[in-house]
């Protein structure tokens, strides 16, 4: 709250200052809309092989909107994986964690202490409640309008983690 952030209008292209309140008010329907595109969702999957080596030790934690969306994200991934790979590549890897997955407590097992799958996509059901040090990328692909759930996603790759290096501790103010 009362925190200064920069935004681009996207009508003129210009950059304005707004100061946050505690909360922001927006249409969820229409906002959800523009996240949940498949042409959208996969330049940000494109992106993300860029950005991630999902063969590393590091873990990813994916937040998607809906679960539809989630599976649209998990779709995307297997497809760019099986371009990338001649069609031959560890299902295993990436694997979609939500209150709809079948054996949704099994996977956050796994998730938690084996190596694979090392990237999860997830709505909400992983913003608490998990211990995994290893995870060291969180994507956004949602709308987070609570500042302490914000918090809480956060906190989800700010353990410290000797096996990848990471110290912890992140600080999320910009």
């Amino acid at each position: 709250m009362g925190e200064k952030v920069g935004t681009i209008n996207t009508q003129t292209g210009e950059m304005q200052s707004a100061e946050l309140d505690n909360e922001l008010n927006f249409e969820v329907k229409a906002f959800s809309r523009r996240v949940i595109n498949e042409n959208f969702n996969r330049v940000i999957c494109e992106q993300q092989f860029q950005e991630l080596d999902s063969f590393s030790n590091e873990k990813t934690l994916i937040f998607c909107a809906t679960d539809l969306h989630a599976e649209l994200v998990k779709r995307l991934r297997d497809n760019a994986y099986k371009t990338l790979y001649n069609g031959e590549y560890n299902q295993g890897v990436v694997a979609k964690i939500t209150g709809q997955s079948d054996k949704a407590a099994q996977l956050i097992r796994q998730y938690e202490n084996e190596r694979y799958p090392n990237i999860a996509i997830t709505i909400d059901l992983l913003t608490t409640g998990i211990d995994v040090p290893k995870i060291c990328s969180l994507v956004f692909m949602r709308w987070v309008k609570l500042r302490i759930l914000y918090e809480q996603m956060i906190g989800r790759a700010t353990r410290r983690c000797d096996e990848t290096g990471k110290p912890g501790s992140v600080s999320t103010t910009s």
